[in-house]
């Protein structure tokens, strides 16, 4: 009995010790957008990329509705998106929207030493 307990904990340890809550989930789609980049907790919201001619505005306006987030800001003119902090299970949702043409991890550049 005192084997199985042991067993068990293990196992347990080995499978949720080795969890990385901040690796990408899965989309539940066949065809997901593509997800870029690295997570860094310095900078833990996501770029998100629109297909040309979507209205940016009212599709960020749309999605934000739908999966519960808030958007830091919306590009509509060169660039067709917006950044927004996200969870996991959003971005995995996301990346499904035919809209969507690619999601990015957002990074930290520097320039020089």
């Amino acid at each position: 009995m005192r084997r199985t307990n042991l067993t068990f904990l293990a196992a347990s340890l080995l499978l949720f010790g080795c969890f990385d809550p901040t690796a990408p989930l899965q989309p539940p789609c066949r065809e997901p957008a593509p997800l870029t980049g690295t997570f860094d907790p310095r900078v833990p919201d996501y770029i998100v990329i629109f297909h040309d001619g979507v209205d940016a505005r009212q599709e960020t306006t749309r999605l934000a509705a739908q999966y519960g987030f808030e958007p830091l800001g919306v590009w509509e003119h060169a660039l067709l998106g917006f950044w927004a902090p996200l969870t996991r299970e959003v971005v995995a949702s996301l990346r499904c929207e035919a809209s969507i043409k690619h999601v990015q991890h957002n990074a930290v550049y520097t320039i020089g030493d």
